[in-house]
């Protein structure tokens, strides 16, 4: 009877006429009404490429899941061994924020292991521990993030470190 109930309101509403001030697009709400919640937002309108809204669009801001995707990349243009074990040490510890990790002191697991915690996981000692690893360490890693972002055209990006935590 429900489903009977359901079809039939279904039909009578597709077959009701919509007043021409219905049909158009819904209004854009006033941004000062909106309460999101993230510190960082940008909407264009996807057809005419317009503003439609902006919170802290142009703030500088350390967006760690874009760090994590830079760490994969810089670690798989190094061209270093996906089955090559690496170690959870303590240089891998998140001292700024204390972040919690899954992945304990002396966990050792292929670095391919660690670049699949890192992108699926954020995985902050993941990603410091394939920094870490790579030739000449982590500020010689974070170096290649920061050319590599400017190889890409990322102008307004800066990397300070392989997570995306820094301070």
């Amino acid at each position: 009877m429900n489903r009977r109930f359901t079809f039939v309101f279904a039909a009578v509403i597709a077959f009701v006429p919509v007043p021409a001030a219905m049909a158009q697009a819904p209004a854009v709400p006033d941004p000062a009404t909106l309460k999101l919640a993230s510190a960082n937002a940008l909407v264009l309108d996807a057809t005419s490429n317009e503003l439609v809204y902006a919170k802290g669009a142009n703030d500088v801001t350390p967006i760690a899941s874009l760090t994590k995707l830079m760490t994969a990349i810089v670690t798989i243009d190094a061209g270093l061994s996906l089955d090559e074990p690496i170690a959870i040490d303590t240089e891998d510890f998140d001292y700024v924020k204390g972040t919690r990790s899954r992945l304990g002191m002396g966990v050792e697991l292929p670095r391919r292991e660690m670049l699949r915690l890192a992108l699926m996981a954020s995985e902050n000692r993941a990603a410091a521990s394939l920094a870490r690893t790579y030739p000449g360490g982590t500020d010689a890693f974070v170096a290649a993030m920061n050319r590599k972002a400017r190889a890409l055209g990322m102008t307004r990006t800066r990397y300070a470190d392989q997570t995306g935590l820094t301070a």
